[in-house]
């Protein structure tokens, strides 16, 4: 039976791939991922919907602005305001 999980895990993971996924690896990015929409989930609404209609659905900043129905100067701040707020809570949970 042990030989068999062993056979499995090897087949699972390519000897000297870095990219191949670990249980490990893969734990870590599921906490990294729920950190992430944590700490976005926590920023004021119009920072995270300008955030996420740029980084997430991938608008560009005029197309912010029409959907959001304020000026491209406003997108842009809340833009950089939402992620200066998410690098500061993330790099907080860190420490």
């Amino acid at each position: 039976m042990v030989d068999d999980l062993e056979g499995i895990e090897c087949a699972q993971t390519t000897p000297g791939d870095p990219n191949a996924e670990t249980p490990e690896t893969a734990l870590i990015a599921k906490t990294d991922r729920a950190r992430l929409e944590a700490a976005i989930a926590a920023l004021p609404v119009p920072f995270r919907e300008t955030l996420v209609l740029r980084d997430v659905q991938g608008l560009d900043y005029r197309e912010i602005a029409e959907v959001t129905d304020v000026p491209i100067g406003t997108v842009m701040s809340r833009l950089a305001r939402a992620r200066h707020r998410l690098i500061a809570t993330l790099a907080k949970d860190e420490a």
